[in-house]
C-alpha cells in the first residue's frame, strides 16, 4: 500500500479534491477545524498512487510541517560526525542505535557534537535501568489512566496528542509509579510520530476545574526533566485550555523551570475558534 497526504485548509482541500476517488482512504492534514474526519485517522492508505507521485507528496506536506513548527536547520558536518560516532557504538551494542531524526533533534537540544553524544549515552543508559521498553506491559500503571491519555486523533499538523487532565491530579500519588506512568504515555505517542513528516508531541494541559489541590508540582518537574534530558526537541507545542484566574498565581513558578526556548512552545488557548488553529476540539475526551 501507499501512503496518501493531504493538506486541507487555506484551499488545500479543493487544491488536492482532484486527486481524490470516493473509493479511496484520504489523509488530510487539517489547517481548519471545520474539516470532517470522523472515523479517519491522520494516517490512511490507498492504492492506486504511483510511489513516485507518493514520494512528492511527502516532500510536500514535510516542508509545510516543517515551516508551520519553525525546526532550526542541523549543521550537515555536526550530523555526520555525530552519526559516525553512534555508528561505532551501535555496531557493538545494536541497542544504541538512534536514527537521523533522533541524532538531529539531540543536536538542537544540545547545540555541540560532544554535547549531544553525551546527552545520547546517558539517555541510553536511563532507558536501560529505567526500564522503558517493559513499561509497555506494566498493567499497574493503569491505574493512573486517568491522569494522562495519548489520544486516536492528531492535532491540525500530524503531531500526536497527549492529553493531561489537571482535575485527575493531587499529591496523594506515588510519583515514582506516575512518573513511570507518563514515561509510558511519552514513549506511545513518539511511537505514533510519522518522523518523515513531524517527530514532535502536542500536549495538552486541561485546567477545568483546576484549584490548588490539583497542583503536583513533583510531576511538573519531572516531565519538564524528561522533555529536556531525554526526550529533546520532541514537544512541538503545549496549549494550556481552561485556564482560570487562579493559575496565573502559578504560572510564574514553572515558567521558572524551563528554559525559553521551551517557554515559546507554551500557548495559553483562550477560546475553541483559537484552539483550532492547533486541534480538533471533538477530539478531547469527554470520559476523563
Amino acid at each position: 500500500m501507499n501512503v496518501g497526504f493531504y493538506f486541507a485548509g487555506g484551499g488545500g482541500a479543493a487544491e488536492y479534491s482532484e486527486h481524490y476517488q470516493p473509493n479511496q482512504s484520504v489523509c488530510f492534514l487539517a489547517a481548519d477545524c471545520n474539516l470532517h474526519r470522523d472515523g479517519l485517522d491522520w494516517l490512511c492508505y490507498h492504492d492506486d498512487q504511483k510511489k513516485e507521485e507518493e514520494s512528492e507528496k511527502r516532500h510536500n506536506i514535510k516542508v509545510l510541517v516543517i515551516n508551520m513548527e519553525e525546526v532550526t536547520p542541523v549543521n550537515p558536518n555536526d550530523l555526520k560526525d555525530l552519526k559516525e560516532r553512534m555508528n561505532l557504538i551501535s555496531q557493538a551494542d545494536p541497542k544504541q542505535y538512534h536514527n537521523d531524526f533522533s541524532l538531529k533533534r539531540y543536536l538542537r537540544a544540545f547545540k555541540t557534537v560532544d554535547e549531544a553524544f553525551q546527552a545520547i549515552l546517558k539517555t541510553n543508559k536511563w532507558r536501560e535501568q529505567y526500564g522503558v521498553e517493559a513499561l509497555e506491559n506494566n498493567t499497574s500503571l493503569e491505574q493512573y489512566k486517568d491522569k494522562a491519555r495519548v489520544l486516536r486523533h492528531r492535532d491540525c499538523i500530524g503531531r500526536p496528542v497527549i492529553y493531561i487532565p489537571a482535575k485527575n491530579h493531587n499529591s496523594e500519588r506515588d510519583i515514582d509509579e506516575l512518573t513511570k506512568f507518563i514515561v509510558k504515555c511519552l514513549e506511545e505517542a513518539c511511537k505514533k510520530c510519522f518522523e518523515e513528516v513531524t517527530d514532535r508531541l502536542c500536549i495538552v494541559f486541561d485546567l477545568a476545574e483546576f484549584n490548588m489541590n490539583c497542583l503536583d508540582m513533583q510531576l511538573v518537574k519531572n516531565l519538564i526533566w524528561l522533555l529536556s534530558r531525554h526526550y529533546p526537541e520532541r514537544l512541538g507545542v503545549c496549549l494550556i485550555i481552561n485556564s482560570p484566574g487562579l493559575f496565573s498565581t502559578v504560572w510564574p513558578l514553572i515558567r521558572q523551570l524551563i528554559d525559553d526556548n521551551t517557554a515559546k512552545k507554551v500557548v495559553f488557548v483562550n477560546d475553541e475558534t483559537e484552539l483550532c488553529k492547533y486541534l480538533i476540539p471533538d477530539i478531547l475526551p469527554t470520559d476523563m
